[in-house]
């Protein structure tokens, strides 16, 4: 969808599916703050977007709401971003430093908050993408391309990452793991946002006229 904001036309973020994984984390840290899920998803500044006057205010409210609904992570992963998985994928670790890399990753995440465990998802990607990009695996290249994971669309991120979450976890407890690729309790450990304060967050905003 698109609307005017100052004469300009902005392009706005209407579902989950096309939010990047670097707006997603930033959904996740909103707290009944109606201004910053504009600003996500518009792209605008937030004090700029919270103080301007919107031609079509209503409308762009309306493209808010698919945050009232939980995000759908794909079960099947057959790419993230420009990189597409190998057929029957599976995490397959050919080189100790991967591995390890990885291991050290997510043992940093677990003594995180949601927020912060979640956003360990684009490092366990780009540890595993890096790899599949240039056929050897590089630590150094694989940390400069974080930054490129975040800009991938989210549900692929939290889709792979989660299957790398379960995958990694029962190799390290010695299970064998299944063909669920989401981490259990997913609503807390991947921080997908619940409808509640979302929804909220939309009825504050329209009962004081914003």
């Amino acid at each position: 969808m698109k609307f005017k904001l100052q004469g300009k036309t902005i392009d706005v973020i209407d579902s989950w599916e096309k939010l990047n994984f670097e707006q997603y984390l930033r959904v996740l840290k909103v707290k009944n703050d109606m201004a910053e899920l504009l600003s996500i998803i518009t792209g605008i500044e937030y004090e700029t977007i919270r103080t301007a006057k919107i031609q079509g205010l209503e409308a762009l409210l309306y493209c808010a709401q698919f945050m009232n609904k939980t995000p759908v992570v794909p079960d099947k992963v057959e790419r993230v971003g420009k990189y597409k998985l190998p057929a029957n994928f599976d995490v397959q670790f050919e080189s100790l430093a991967q591995f390890e890399d990885m291991r050290k990753a997510l043992e940093k995440a677990q003594t995180l908050d949601v927020h912060g465990f979640t956003a360990a998802y684009a490092e366990y990607v780009a540890i595993y993408l890096q790899k599949v990009r240039d056929k050897d695996y590089d630590p150094v290249k694989a940390e400069e391309m974080v930054p490129d994971v975040l800009k991938m669309p989210a549900l692929e991120v939290l889709a792979a990452g989660s299957f790398f979450y379960v995958k990694l976890t029962a190799l390290l407890n010695g299970t064998p793991s299944n063909s669920r690729n989401t981490p259990p309790d997913r609503k807390k450990r991947t921080g997908t946002p619940s409808k509640k304060p979302s929804a909220r967050t939309l009825r504050l905003t329209k009962s004081r006229g914003r």
